[in-house]
């Protein structure tokens, strides 16, 4: 897909995120992804975020899906 072709397109919007971040004086930057995304957990990881949350019943909808919250102090 377009997003996950290795264009740099989620590391320039990542980079955007944390420099707003940033700019509002925020002391952290929490991005939820769910256990079945490995290319975004894998790129969270990869950018220094930490898993601070896990959500086993957050979707009622996706009951296999398990909630992370990944957190990166500012």
């Amino acid at each position: 897909s377009f997003f996950t072709s290795g264009n740099g397109i989620g590391q320039k919007l990542f980079d955007a995120a944390v420099q707003w971040a940033k700019d509002k004086m925020c002391k952290e930057l929490k991005v939820e992804t769910q256990n079945i995304n490995f290319g975004a957990n894998k790129f969270y990881k990869k950018q220094g975020c930490r898993i601070s949350a896990i959500e086993r019943s957050a979707y009622e909808t996706h009951p296999n899906e398990v909630k992370l919250v990944w957190s990166l102090m500012l």
